[in-house]
């Protein structure tokens, strides 16, 4: 499994990568050959936090992913960001986890 923390990435994919790869998955919506899955939002009953997790397959592309994370209110006061979260990518062929990207910012 590949780990990659949140200040690496803008080393390693453009602004542009990152727009033609939504435009691509898009299209792939649009085709009905990508889907997002049911969205999970949830109030954990805990430091006024909010938690979910979002998820999709885009068929034409073989991606398979999740974003979990959430809203923490109280975080700016630690000196955190009040958003924290990660995307786990996997396999579509095994179930495998292939990566897990740092997704605060």
């Amino acid at each position: 499994m590949i780990i990659v923390p949140e200040r690496l990435i803008a080393g390693l994919v453009s602004e542009t990568d990152v727009f033609n790869a939504v435009e691509k998955v898009f299209v792939a919506m649009a085709r009905g050959q990508a889907r997002n899955f049911p969205v999970v939002r949830e109030a954990i009953g805990c430091a006024d936090a909010l938690y979910g997790i979002k998820a999709g397959f885009d068929q034409a592309g073989l991606a398979l992913g999740l974003k979990a994370g959430g809203y923490w209110p109280s975080n700016i006061t630690r000196g955190i960001t009040n958003h924290q979260s990660i995307i786990l990518l996997f396999d579509p062929e095994t179930g495998q986890v292939k990566a897990a990207v740092g997704a605060i910012f």
